[in-house]
């Protein structure tokens, strides 16, 4: 009978530690998608438009802008493969893929921004996740805020 027990509090704990991973997981990963999608879109705005002070016809313009360009091309292609696959999640990596080699390349601005914006859009699909407040912020509420 002791036997029983002890193997029956062991399947129950064993039971207990696998709802409780998987509990945990499914927490971490909504926590992952809300955090590091609106990230990666803000940063995929921010190279579309600042890439321009990095590049011009093909030729660097600022090497640290540059190197920033990059790293934050090769940032955002990791973000995204770190979140949980979705049916675009193929799709998503080789977009980034593409913006990866265009900065690279020292492709146009033009090019790189269809890209980036594109992505962006994509991404958002995929996650969908607010991008903006829900409700007009109260400015006087605000006004009072900053007066104070």
């Amino acid at each position: 009978m002791t036997t029983i027990r002890i193997r029956f509090a062991r399947h129950f704990v064993l039971t207990l530690c696998a709802l409780l991973f998987c509990a945990v997981a499914s927490i971490a990963s909504a926590q992952n998608v809300d955090s590091t999608v609106p990230q990666t879109w803000q940063m995929l705005d921010y190279l579309a438009t600042d890439y321009a002070g990095a590049v011009q016809d093909g030729a660097i313009t600022s090497a640290s802008e540059y190197a920033e360009m990059q790293e934050f091309a090769a940032t955002i292609r990791k973000q995204l493969q770190a979140l949980s696959p979705t049916p675009s999640s193929a799709s998503l990596l080789s977009e980034a893929d593409t913006l990866v080699a265009s900065i690279e390349a020292k492709a146009a601005l033009e090019i790189v921004a269809s890209q980036a914006h594109g992505l962006a859009d994509d991404l958002l699909q995929a996650y969908p996740v607010p991008t903006a407040p829900e409700h007009t912020p109260d400015l006087t509420r605000g006004s009072q805020i900053y007066q104070g």
